[in-house]
């Protein structure tokens, strides 16, 4: 009787096998992908802005080029390191959220332990 039971609950498990170059998310080169693009366009808008809030009380175009190195910032900010796969990014999320834990563990030696 248990023998048939098992039988009837045995589950075919197949095997697929995955190369290495397969990824989950699309990237227009390794490790930079939609995400990464996204936070390197919102940086070059932050130094645009900048650069024309400058403008305004300048008069000079110079400030314009302040979106190029805010864009570069982004890109480095979110590109991961290729030996860890982490970015700056995720590493100071992580910190921040590492330090906002308790970081000391209150217990009683002898009775209660």
């Amino acid at each position: 009787m248990d023998n048939q039971v098992f039988q009837e609950q045995e589950i075919d498990l197949k095997i697929y096998v995955i190369p290495k170059n397969v990824h989950a998310r699309f990237e227009f080169f390794t490790g930079f992908g939609f995400k990464e693009l996204g936070i390197v366009l919102i940086a070059a808008l932050i130094g645009f802005s900048l650069g024309s809030i400058i403008w305004f009380f300048s008069g000079s175009k110079v400030p314009f080029l302040l979106c190029v190195p805010t864009a570069a910032f982004g890109f480095f900010l979110s590109r991961p390191n290729p030996r860890t796969g982490r970015s700056a990014l995720s590493l100071i999320k992580d910190s921040r959220a590492f330090n906002s834990k308790q970081k000391r563990y209150f217990y009683r030696f002898g009775s209660g332990r």
